[in-house]
């Protein structure tokens, strides 16, 4: 009958961190950026955007975009269009370095911040290059690349583990008990 018991409430700790650690897991991810983390392009973008595993709530979501001072430069409203965000660049950028800083919020109510950065190199011609190597230069920057996801996959697990560790602690207490 103990052993009844204890497998029991083994099996109830498994099962109730299953469920904890997928409702924690619940909230959306970035899945890539445009332009991408890093890009060197040649025209401004028209749109610079993040994309997220799933689709972001309306309220609370921002796009700033910032040059290498730090000011502040003039973008679009924010749009979301499924899983996006996104806003409009200006046509007359200025050649330099930038900085995306964004923030959205999940279904769940988990808030998302990040930042990329990007430099616009003006209409600077790589040597050797023809103008169709400059259009697939720009076709790559836009692609759907995928972000690391390292943090998001530790926390994972980091959640998984613990809930494991509290479900088996009440496990073992609800035991205890019922033997007294």
């Amino acid at each position: 009958m103990k052993i009844i018991r204890l497998i029991s409430a083994v099996a109830i700790a498994a099962f109730g961190s299953l469920l904890v650690a997928t409702s924690a897991n619940a909230h959306a991810d970035v899945v890539n950026t445009s332009p991408v983390d890093g890009a060197v392009v040649e025209v401004p973008p028209a749109v610079i955007s993040v994309k997220f595993s799933e689709p972001p709530l309306t309220e609370g979501a921002g796009i700033v975009l910032a040059n290498v001072s730090g000011e502040q430069v003039t973008v679009g409203p924010v749009v979301i269009n499924d899983s996006a965000i996104s806003v409009t660049s200006p046509a007359d950028l200025e050649i330099g370095e930038y900085t995306v800083t964004w923030r959205a919020t999940a279904d769940d109510g988990h808030v998302l911040t990040g930042e990329f950065g990007f430099t616009y190199n003006g209409d600077a011609v790589v040597a050797g290059a023809t103008p169709m190597m400059s259009a697939l230069a720009i076709d790559a920057q836009l692609s759907d690349e995928e972000l690391p996801s390292e943090q998001a996959n530790s926390n994972s697990w980091m959640i998984l583990l613990a809930s494991f560790v509290a479900s088996a602690t009440i496990g073992t207490i609800y035991v205890a008990r019922k033997r007294k």
